[in-house]
């Protein structure tokens, strides 16, 4: 496979992986739709650019839900 045919492959992909992010994450809030991603193996950055905001917001509050989630069960 060459170099051309490797990018097509990728950029395929990432449509694949886009369309599935949106059909996981349908009607949820934006702080739901950053749990699944995340816990779907996405990468803070990658679920910004899905979501449209920034990488440090999805820290933050990736960050805030984790904590949160620590509470409630201890």
């Amino acid at each position: 496979m060459n170099e051309k045919q490797n990018d097509q492959l990728l950029n395929e992909l990432r449509i694949i992986r886009n369309l599935l992010s949106e059909v996981a994450t349908l009607g949820k809030s934006p702080t739901e739709k950053m749990v699944v991603l995340y816990n779907a193996g996405l990468e803070p950055m990658e679920i910004a650019n899905l979501i449209n905001t920034t990488a440090n917001t999805v820290r933050v509050t990736l960050a805030k839900q984790k904590s949160k989630s620590k509470k409630q069960k201890g």
